[in-house]
């Protein structure tokens, strides 16, 4: 098999989330080949997948000497391991060693404006975006990422264009619908809104849109994905299941005061701080122990609801990540209203509360949980 023939084999492995079988394959053939960068590469990028993030960061840093003189790749996977542990400035020295190597590497440079996006400095991200479609006008990640940012600084117009580049990636037509709807280009939104229904494209930014719009304009909301959505919140205490206990608890806050994370700009949140990237991609038994009661306690509300003929539970997608962050919040403090436009499904575990609201010196602390879409 030509490198070619095997770049495409592991490339249709991924896409299919294969990533045992990427393994023994990569594997097999190390045997003939125990020095070869892309196998071990391969392997790491699995692993990562599989959840086995300090493995695959092993084989990277291995794969780094290996391959001294080309060896970007293996720079910025080690950055993107980074970048979504939530250790920002980490995935910047990274992102910046694969440029230095190779300067062109599309990715990189789209990755490290994100990471600048969410260590709040704008400027930079939106410079990095602007060399990557200038390296590639079609780069519909860097399109994607430049329209967000107008759209976050409310310019419109500007937002559309870049989003037109960036059809089909992620939510972009439903964040296009959005800057119509602040645009108040009705005849635009209804048709949109139309052709994304029609596609069965569903999220609660479209659900959020719909809702507001024809309750604005006095009509009808088709849009399917959650209709009386009141009917479909559910609460558990954990601890009068038996799930979790006091001790847990306080290992939890103590894991969360210890982990080696970066906070993040978030302007929704006063008087608080939030972590950065995706708590849950950290190997700490305690976080991966609350991961898995989430993802139990999701599937228990998906069953709880599976004979409503609602988008929400009919199009529950087969493949989905959990995303978690902490929020801390001090006196004083509060999120402003929001959703989360990307999340499938949202909620929030409550780790610390005040016990006397009049008593300042506590502090509110909650881990927030979104499940997404696997992209």
């Amino acid at each position: 098999m030509n490198n070619k023939d095997l770049i495409a084999l592991f490339e249709k492995l991924y896409s299919l989330g294969n990533y045992k079988e990427m393994i023994d394959k990569a594997e097999v053939l190390l045997k003939d080949n125990p020095e070869n960068y892309f196998l071990w590469n391969t392997i790491a990028v699995a692993e990562k997948n599989l959840g086995n993030t300090e493995k695959a960061i092993q084989i990277h840093e291995d794969n780094i000497k290996r391959e001294k003189k080309n060896n970007f790749v293996a720079y910025g996977n080690l950055a993107n391991i980074y970048k979504v542990q939530g250790k920002l400035n980490k995935a910047v020295k990274y992102y910046e060693k694969t440029l230095e190597i190779n300067p062109s590497a599309a990715d990189a440079i789209n990755n490290l404006g994100v990471t600048y996006e969410e260590i709040g400095d704008t400027n930079k991200a939106k410079k990095y975006f602007e060399k990557a479609v200038k390296l590639n006008p079609n780069n519909r990640s860097a399109n994607y990422n430049l329209g967000n940012l107008y759209r976050s600084s409310s310019l419109y117009d500007k937002a559309i264009d870049y989003y037109q580049r960036s059809k089909g990636l992620d939510i972009s037509e439903s964040h296009m619908l959005e800057c119509y709807y602040y645009l108040g280009m009705k005849e635009e939104f209804y048709k949109l809104l139309k052709s994304l229904t029609s596609k069965n494209e569903y999220n609660p930014l479209i659900a959020c849109l719909s809702s507001h719009a024809t309750c604005v304009d006095d009509i009808e909301d088709d849009y399917p994905f959650c209709p009386n959505p009141l009917n479909y919140i559910y609460h558990s205490n954990l601890l009068d299941e038996g799930l979790i206990d006091e001790n847990f608890i306080e290992s939890l806050n103590n894991s969360i005061d210890t982990i080696e994370v970066s906070l993040k700009k978030q302007p929704l949140l006063i008087n608080g701080r939030q972590s950065a990237g995706n708590v849950f991609n950290i190997n700490n038994p305690i976080i991966q122990k609350l991961n898995n009661i989430i993802s139990q306690k999701i599937e228990f509300y998906k069953k709880l609801f599976v004979e409503d003929n609602i988008a929400l539970i009919k199009y529950w997608p087969e493949r989905y990540t959990n995303l978690g962050w902490f929020v801390e919040m001090d006196e004083e403090g509060s999120l402003k209203t929001h959703i989360h436009k990307r999340g499938w499904v949202s909620g929030s575990f409550y780790l610390k509360m005040p016990k006397d609201k009049k008593k300042d010196e506590k502090v509110k602390r909650m881990v927030r949980v979104r499940r997404s879409v696997f992209e």
